[in-house]
């Protein structure tokens, strides 16, 4: 059985024999096993060649470079932050105008709880 194959099975059966070594989680795949230690290592490798940001998944990185490439269509009143996606925007001004007290600025949701618990 090809690898591709192996891989699609376990979404199936639910096997997950990559274990992290930092926390309780499994995943059925190196390459999940991989992005995820980036949480715990900080480790961004994907880096913009336009601006000082980087991001630990690539498609983080190919999010954040439509705002080089197609503009920033939504603008904050509050802090003038620009952002390319609605739904991010909308975060931002909950947060500016008081209506949600945390926002993760990797994923741009509001919180209303702290940032760490999040991440977790």
């Amino acid at each position: 059985m090809n690898s591709n194959l192996r891989h699609h099975m376990r979404t199936h059966t639910g096997e997950k024999p990559y274990p992290c070594i930092k926390c309780e989680k499994s995943f059925n795949s190196k390459y999940k096993l991989v992005c995820h230690i980036r949480t715990h290592t900080g480790e961004t490798p994907f880096a913009c060649p336009q601006c000082e940001k980087s991001f630990r998944l690539k498609q983080g990185l190919a999010r954040h470079m439509k705002i080089h490439s197609r503009g920033r269509s939504f603008t904050c009143q509050l802090c003038g932050k620009a952002f390319t996606a609605r739904s991010i925007y909308k975060h931002v001004v909950s947060v500016n105008s008081g209506e949600s007290s945390f926002m993760c600025f990797q994923c741009g949701k509001s919180l209303a709880k702290p940032l760490e618990s999040h991440q977790d």
